[in-house]
């Protein structure tokens, strides 16, 4: 049974590789499937895009502002 009958339409813009890895201490990969997951940003409380969640992995994932935010490193105007 494919991806779209079983979960929930929203899903499918965030499904992820299962061996996705990042540094950051506030991503974590859910499994919804065998072989599918979502990536979770406790940050931001949400679950990115797959496109956001690869920026989440990249090397670069201390420029995200959900990260700063949370750590209190970029300031609200």
């Amino acid at each position: 049974m494919g991806v779209g009958s079983e979960l929930p339409p929203w899903t499918i813009v965030n499904i992820v590789p299962c061996d996705l890895k990042s540094e950051c201490p506030f991503f974590k990969l859910v499994k919804v499937d065998e072989d599918q997951c979502v990536a979770y940003c406790g940050a931001a409380d949400r679950y990115p895009t797959r496109h956001d969640a690869r920026k989440c992995a990249s090397p670069v994932w201390r420029d995200c502002p959900f990260y700063q935010i949370h750590r209190g490193e970029l300031l609200l105007s």
